[in-house]
């Protein structure tokens, strides 16, 4: 579906100069660069504090095991992988714009609901949610990186690469002056 899409976007903005069609070749993408590395830095930033502050939470404050907190994360974990590849296929068959929708609704009622239900076992089926989310928000923002055709595809994903790492970054240098110790 996502080649429809760019054949209609191609066929759309096409400007008749000199007799001869020629591409708007900034005008193919579907989104901002800036919009895209933008995504990529706050949902990376997100996904940063979800493993130590879930940890410290289940273990200090839900009174559960290190090892109940583990088995909770492991299952975020498969199911952000779930999610990758669930965005992928919606991707693929259905429409990006709507795929990134669908990731980050799913994720935004999660961490709501999270706020309202915090208890046990509320808070690691919400949690399960909010990896499944995730996982299509990340795989759709991907998947929009290799339709940017106004820059070279190394850029793109060197500063999608860049962002992902700035976003774990920015979580550990927080966490290191507000994270109490376990």
């Amino acid at each position: 579906l996502h080649k429809e899409y760019r054949r209609q976007r191609q066929m759309s903005i096409r400007d008749r100069k000199g007799g001869k069609y020629m591409l708007k070749k900034h005008a193919l993408d579907p989104i901002k660069l800036i919009w895209l590395f933008a995504g990529s830095l706050i949902i990376n930033t997100g996904v940063s504090f979800i493993w130590p502050l879930t940890t410290i939470y289940i273990h200090n404050y839900l009174h559960e095991t290190l090892t109940v907190a583990g088995i909770v994360l492991f299952i975020n974990s498969a199911f952000t992988m779930v999610g990758n590849a669930v965005g992928g296929l919606l991707f693929d068959k259905w429409h990006p714009y709507q795929t990134l929708l669908t990731g980050v609704s799913i994720s935004t009622l999660s961490t709501f609901l999270l706020v309202l239900f915090h208890g046990w076992p509320a808070y690691p089926i919400l949690l399960i949610t909010l990896g499944l989310g995730n996982g299509i928000v990340v795989t759709g923002l991907n998947s929009i990186a290799t339709l940017i055709q106004s820059r070279n595809a190394s850029y793109v994903f060197n500063v999608l690469y860049f962002t992902q790492n700035l976003g774990c970054l920015l979580y550990t240098s927080d966490a290191a002056d507000d994270t109490p110790c376990v």
